[in-house]
């Protein structure tokens, strides 16, 4: 289901194993041995020691600054880090601050011209149509067999829903092809487009006010879009 996979997407980018809590305790029990209390302590007091600093009295504003360990080749102790470099660094970032993340968004992530050369390539046609006037429903069969169904909804005049469903799904798949309609719903809910990366995707989407979900079911792979326009 899209939910399965976006609490292993979740887990995988945050850096968590997917393992349950019986294994992630034996894994840290093989992970401990060797280590004791006071080797622990020792340790955490030294990396914490410039953190705590800042709670005495007498502290002043201090500036962490963290570098490799030993000479990178061709560099002398005349190249540390001083604080005329640091305060040099800084007048230049504030005299040329970045643009935000949000400056980087592209405005379209496939071009009017890329759309129209894919619709001309395939060249869909409608061969039959059918409206029922009681639920305002209207069948369309396009040239290449898919059956499209869409209805106007009033009450949402600026919304437009899209549903992909195939039918399949999981119950399809063989030996040599498992794991293929899980891919297809994961690549749509985490993929790129347009040679764009799915961080930029998610961002364009979330400035546009477009949301994309994915299901895989044991009979049927679902792909829902929603896009909120500006005409009726």
């Amino acid at each position: 289901s899209s939910g399965w996979m976006k609490r292993i997407m979740a887990s995988v980018q945050a850096g968590d194993q997917v393992l349950s809590p019986v294994h992630k305790s034996q894994v840290l029990k093989e992970l401990a041995v060797g280590l004791n209390v006071e080797e622990v302590s020792a340790r955490a007091k030294a990396l914490f020691q410039p953190v705590t600093r800042f709670l005495l009295p007498d502290s002043k504003t201090t500036a962490f600054v963290t570098k490799p360990e030993g000479k990178p080749e061709g560099e002398s102790e005349e190249d540390d880090f001083s604080e005329e470099e640091l305060l040099k660094v800084i007048k230049k970032g504030l005299s040329n601050p970045l643009p935000p993340d949000t400056t980087d968004i592209p405005k379209e992530l496939l071009s009017i011209e890329t759309l129209k050369a894919i619709e001309e390539k395939l060249a869909p046609t409608v061969e039959a149509r059918e409206a029922d006037d009681t639920s305002q429903v209207v069948r369309i069969t396009l040239s290449n067999g898919m059956r499209v169904a869409y209805r106007q909804n009033d009450n949402r005049p600026n919304e437009v829903r899209i549903r992909l469903q195939g039918f399949g799904g999981r119950a399809l798949e063989t030996i040599d092809t498992q794991g293929l309609a899980v891919a297809a719903s994961a690549t749509w809910v985490n993929g790129g487009c347009g040679g764009y990366s799915p961080d930029v995707v998610s961002k364009f989407a979330a400035m546009s006010g477009i949301t994309y979900d994915a299901s895989c079911g044991s009979e049927s792979l679902t792909l829902d879009l929603v896009v909120q326009t500006s005409v009726e």
